[in-house]
């Protein structure tokens, strides 16, 4: 077996992808961050704004407030799920299975979609604020085709939040008749776009979600490509 005399530094390298993706941070891969028992104390509540669950445990929602500029402001001091946690192709880059170039070009690329998957996602799904009592799906879906949208200035939502509020939307939306030709695009997109995040990045939670709701539109002769 012939060693390579100077195989490259793949630990730098995967540090290095970190520093170019954040898809981890900016709630592309997350819609909240929980911490552990005793991390209170440490985490700057002033840039992690934080809140409870139905089980009293803390958490901070995504898009983290921390991430700038790419970088983590408070990265001495990030919660220990933030610094135990590593992506896929962070592994596959540190592993040597997966070349630096091409990793870095997936995450670009990546990026790019989660970019226009934010700038494109429906007004409705984006902004309309949770319920405040618990609506079975068609009371929510009459709530979300009748209620007005709340002014623009509302808060962020993750991108994975988005995405399952649109998902839910959309389902309901086919179940009621008035999905929208126009609706498909961003349907067809968002699952690819989660296809590609199962499979280098995270599971994707709502991978399965979308695939039901691509198989629907193809048994309903909705798809112009009968191959999608």
């Amino acid at each position: 077996m012939t060693v390579d005399p100077s195989p490259p530094n793949t630990a730098l390298q995967a540090s290095q992808l970190c520093q170019q993706c954040g898809m981890c941070c900016d709630g592309t891969l997350f819609n909240m961050v929980g911490l552990k028992t005793g991390e209170t104390s440490r985490v700057p509540a002033a840039k992690l704004p934080l809140k409870r669950d139905e089980k009293d445990k803390e958490f901070f929602n995504q898009p983290c407030l921390a991430f700038k500029d790419g970088c983590c402001s408070v990265y001495h001091d990030r919660p220990r799920a933030c610094r135990s946690y590593h992506c896929i192709l962070h592994r596959q880059v540190l592993n040597g299975s997966t070349d630096f170039d091409a990793a870095a070009h997936l995450v670009q690329q990546t990026r790019a979609e989660a970019r226009w998957l934010r700038d494109h996602r429906s007004k409705e799904a984006a902004t309309l604020p949770a319920p405040k009592k618990k609506l079975v799906p068609h009371e929510l879906l009459t709530a979300w085709l009748k209620t007005d949208l709340p002014p623009t200035d509302a808060p962020e939502k993750s991108l994975s939040q988005s995405l399952s509020q649109h998902l839910l939307q959309s389902r309901l939306k086919l179940e009621k008749g008035v999905l929208e030709d126009s609706d498909i695009p961003y349907i067809l997109r968002a699952f690819e776009h989660l296809k590609a995040i199962d499979r280098f990045f995270e599971r994707a939670r709502l991978l399965n979600g979308y695939a039901a709701l691509v198989q629907q539109l193809h048994a309903q002769n909705r798809l112009s490509n009968p191959q999608a």
